[in-house]
């Protein structure tokens, strides 16, 4: 007897949970160094920073220095790894000639997509949490002012660094490319996006440029969701940061349906 072929619906969900925890159990390899390791990174900026401002009594608005400081290093830890677990992921694939396999799956590019996105987000939640409990342990805690804000940020944050971690990794022939697009591109976009700094702090010519940068916007919404402060409008922010989530994870989305660059 001739069965008919399996039909999926719109959404293969058992495919895209197996996906999932496929790139899961390849992140707890690792589980020491990509969710200890930022803990660790950040609670020695967080020490440097005690020790350099004069006992802790440098502030900024209402904030005290580390107060502000804190939500920036959480932000950077999630936004990172997003990049890492998406990118990283798809490279080794692609690198491996594995890439080739699951293509030929019953996964739409779509589902592809989401389950690179979706892990890379629950990773980069739990290493978040981490980092936020270590900064507790050293500074003291931060209550959010709104944790549906928080999360919200965070998640778009998650989305367009693992939009952007795949684009990296589809437009890489080899590691040093992508290695170099994180140390180029993504690490000063972090950088100046006033995860260690307010923006009254920069020069006056130099504020329009850094506006110009979308991360700069996704940190001070996670920092005005956590302490209350904000250097720029809430809403126009959270504008800038839905647009670039599109127009990121769109594109990310037509690429990878296309096969560009698929093959090492």
């Amino acid at each position: 007897m001739i069965q008919a072929p399996r039909t999926y619906g719109w959404l293969n969900g058992l495919g895209l949970i197996t996906m999932i925890r496929r790139e899961l159990v390849r992140e707890w390899r690792f589980f020491q160094y990509t969710v200890f390791g930022p803990a660790l990174q950040a609670s020695l900026f967080t020490l440097i920073f005690l020790l350099s401002t004069d006992r802790g009594d440098l502030s900024v608005g209402a904030l005290s220095f580390i107060e502000f400081l804190c939500p920036g290093l959480v932000l950077s830890a999630i936004l990172q790894r997003s990049f890492e677990s998406a990118g990283y992921s798809l490279m080794d694939d692609k690198l491996s000639d594995r890439l080739q396999d699951i293509l030929g799956i019953p996964l739409t590019c779509l589902e592809l997509i989401l389950a690179y996105c979706l892990s890379g987000l629950l990773v980069s939640l739990a290493i978040g949490a981490t980092v936020w409990i270590a900064l507790a342990l050293i500074a003291g805690p931060v209550a959010p002012q709104s944790i549906i804000l928080l999360l919200s940020y965070a998640i778009l944050g998650s989305v367009i660094f693992s939009s952007f971690g795949t684009l990296a990794a589809l437009f890489s022939p080899k590691w040093d490319s992508i290695a170099g697009k994180e140390t180029f591109i993504l690490m000063p976009a972090l950088f100046l996006s006033g995860t260690f700094f307010p923006l009254s702090a920069v020069p006056e010519a130099f504020q329009g440029i850094l506006r110009l940068n979308p991360v700069f916007y996704l940190m001070d919404g996670f920092r005005y969701a956590m302490t209350g402060y904000n250097d720029a409008d809430p809403a126009l922010g959270m504008g800038i940061v839905v647009a670039t989530a599109l127009a990121l994870w769109s594109l990310s989305l037509i690429l990878l349906a296309r096969g560009y660059k698929l093959k090492a």
